[in-house]
């Protein structure tokens, strides 16, 4: 190494700062729609985004854009675009608990119908043991005179 140069500290570097999740930038540029600061570049910025409905909701950010944005016809196609996107993540999320809410109860009534099927085919063994043991009976030689009575109460009277 040369002796007229000297080392570099990391103190000399830029720091970059770490980049910030989807619930935080909607979070930084919620505020920024609150201050009015950037305001076309919040919304474009919010409108991007990929997050779920509910970070939306936390940071109240569809409340603050229709009470302050929604009649100003500067910002009017930004706004419009973001309270569309925020009903259809709306509605994608019901239409998700909807599905998880009858995978619920399919799973539910699938329980239910394999404790039926178990009670049916309980059933069906403690009816294949009765016949068994009714078949014994009628076998055995107590039913044999029963049999013999029968045949002879059948028969004439003389």
């Amino acid at each position: 190494m040369p002796s007229h140069t000297k080392p570099v500290s990391n103190a000399a570097l830029p720091r970059v700062p770490a980049p910030l999740s989807p619930a935080q930038q909607v979070r930084k540029y919620t505020d920024y729609l609150l201050k009015e600061h950037n305001r076309y570049y919040a919304l474009e910025c919010l409108l991007f985004l990929d997050c779920p409905i509910r970070v939306f909701r936390e940071c109240r950010t569809e409340q603050i854009v229709k009470s302050q944005y929604d009649g100003r016809y500067e910002y009017q196609y930004p706004v419009n675009l973001l309270l569309q996107k925020l009903r259809r993540l709306a509605a994608q999320e019901l239409e998700q608990d909807v599905v998880e809410q009858k995978m619920r109860e399919a799973s539910k009534n699938k329980v239910l119908f394999a404790n039926v099927l178990n009670i049916f085919a309980d059933l069906q063994k403690e009816a294949e043991n009765f016949s068994k043991t009714t078949k014994q009976s009628s076998t055995s030689p107590s039913s044999s005179s029963s049999s013999e009575e029968s045949s002879a109460s059948s028969s004439p009277v003389v």
